[in-house]
């Protein structure tokens, strides 16, 4: 995928699942990631985006994450798909 040097990693990854993408793969894992000026992963915004656009959205889960799923779906859950 072309990048733009101009833009930064969020904007490029952005314009990329805008301008490119006909599905989205969304992988959670342990880690949440680098936080943006936004105050989301460039992962949360990138889902917000293939959302936004309509695509498909496939979600894998990590089984670490899965085996504590009432604490993942109280608070990692809403970190990742806050509502709109």
């Amino acid at each position: 995928m072309p990048l733009d040097p101009s833009l930064g990693t969020a904007e490029n990854c952005l314009r990329a699942v805008q301008e490119r993408a006909d599905i989205f793969v969304l992988i959670v894992g342990t880690r949440y990631g680098a936080i943006t000026d936004s105050g989301k992963s460039v992962t949360n915004l990138e889902y917000l985006r293939a959302k936004e656009k309509g695509i498909p959205i496939y979600t894998f889960v990590d089984k670490k994450i899965i085996n504590n799923i009432p604490l993942w779906r109280d608070t990692i859950l809403r970190w990742i798909f806050p509502p709109l």
